[in-house]
């Protein structure tokens, strides 16, 4: 399945074949793990809606719930719902359930995107995209006025380039074409064209991968692709624009939502050092949080921008490490290589331990939670207060790593969790 829902990586108990850059991070204390993802909110019409994977739902306990159902049941793999003027959207791509696919084959019906709408009254087949050769369709946004905004790859095949994004809209017949693609001006193109020795990290080769040139994401821009890639992408809905945010270093792309053309990209972090477009795993996840606010704005919780922008500088300063040992008892009546095997678990179970350490010695060095107000109009940031009753520093680890809020339809906020310990 492309997409899975988003969730917290257990904790490392072995550290074989972890890069040396990435225990290295461990010991700064970089946060091994994403920030938890809230559903997806959107205002429609004064009207606050939550979707997100196989999950739509309207928050308004005051009027009558607008009854959308449940979504068709020949949608496949996966799907994922919007709320655009005033109608519903469900889409997915097919699989043998898929509506009106009689005599075709299933590979054929898998590479079908199907889109269906509920405008208040019932779920019905909207259109149908066949995904073209060589193209891979992470995520979809219906445009308003019609047509859709497409993430993925598309390549295109006259000049020699792949695109992370595509505008399709339909030939009248029920099908849809995509009609245009673009990339994002971050200073270099999104996907290069080589072998997996020529473009892609030494670490990240795996032994005996086919070598054949393909498109592979750019190393130099790779900062950028937790706001462009299928897993990791959260498009964000506010009047007239669709809003991609790259959570990592707090990159922000502003879309139209009636062209699907990109309008500008932003930089919460503007000061971070070069290289952390393309290195980006050596520097800590930046925002935590982004909702759309009803004035069409979007409210966002970060980390400050010291403790991004000093992720490779400053390191915690902890008592010299224990010597790890096997005990008597512990060695007793094993061979050699189930000692070497066990004191290997000890040394692994020693640094993450210490690795927690560090964590949460970084946090108390940086514990500020920053809250902006962000303006897709114009790109522009804007420091804001914390919310009432709400702290403005991370007591411990855990609850950063707890830490989520969304909008209540009346405007105020719901903040995780309730209790800061």
């Amino acid at each position: 399945m492309p997409f899975l829902v988003p969730f917290q990586t257990p904790t490392v108990i072995s550290l074989k074949g972890i890069p040396p850059s990435e225990r290295d991070a461990m010991m700064r204390g970089l946060m091994d793990l994403n920030p938890p993802f809230a559903p997806t909110q959107v205002w429609d019409g004064g009207r606050l809606f939550e979707t997100d994977y196989r999950v739509i739902r309207e928050l308004d306990r005051i009027q009558p719930s607008m009854a959308l159902g449940s979504a068709p049941t020949d949608l496949g793999w996966y799907f994922n719902y919007d709320i655009v003027e005033g109608a519903a959207y469900a889409w997915s791509f097919g699989d043998e359930r898929a509506s009106g696919q009689k005599g075709r084959e299933l590979h054929e019906i898998r590479r079908t995107l199907y889109v269906y709408r509920n405008g208040g009254a019932r779920w019905e087949l909207w259109d149908t995209l066949q995904a073209p050769k060589g193209a891979f369709i992470g995520w979809m946004r219906p445009l308003e006025g019609g047509g859709y905004l497409l993430g993925g790859r598309f390549e295109y095949a006259e000049m020699r380039r792949a695109d992370p994004l595509a505008v399709a809209k339909s030939n009248g017949h029920g099908k849809l074409m995509i009609q245009s693609t673009e990339d994002v001006d971050f200073g270099a193109p999104t996907f290069v064209w080589g072998r997996p020795s020529e473009v892609v990290p030494p670490k990240d080769v795996a032994p005996g991968i086919n070598d054949s040139p393909r498109w592979f994401p750019n190393q130099k821009v790779i900062g950028a692709f937790d706001a462009l890639s299928s897993s990791f992408a959260r498009p964000i809905r506010v009047p007239s624009h669709i809003v991609l945010v790259g959570r990592h270093l707090g990159i922000f792309i502003v879309i139209s939502a009636r062209t699907g053309k990109v309008e500008r990209t932003a930089k919460l972090f503007g000061d971070l050092p070069e290289d952390a477009m393309s290195n980006p795993e050596a520097y800590e996840y930046g925002v935590l949080g982004m909702e759309p606010r009803p004035d069409g704005h979007l409210l966002i919780a970060a980390r400050s921008g010291d403790a991004v922008a000093q992720s490779r500088t400053w390191k915690p300063e902890l008592p010299p490490p224990e010597p790890v040992r096997l005990s008597f008892t512990e060695a007793f009546g094993k061979s050699v290589e189930d000692q070497g095997d066990l004191l290997e678990e000890k040394q692994d179970a020693a640094q993450v331990a210490r690795a927690s350490e560090a964590r949460e010695a970084r946090l108390r060095h940086f514990p500020d939670l920053v809250w902006w107000d962000f303006d897709p109009d114009t790109g522009a940031f804007r420091q804001e207060r914390a919310p009432e009753g709400v702290p403005e520093q991370f007591p411990s680890t855990a609850t950063l790593k707890a830490f989520k809020f969304s909008f209540k339809p009346d405007g105020n906020l719901e903040i995780e969790p309730k209790v800061w310990k």
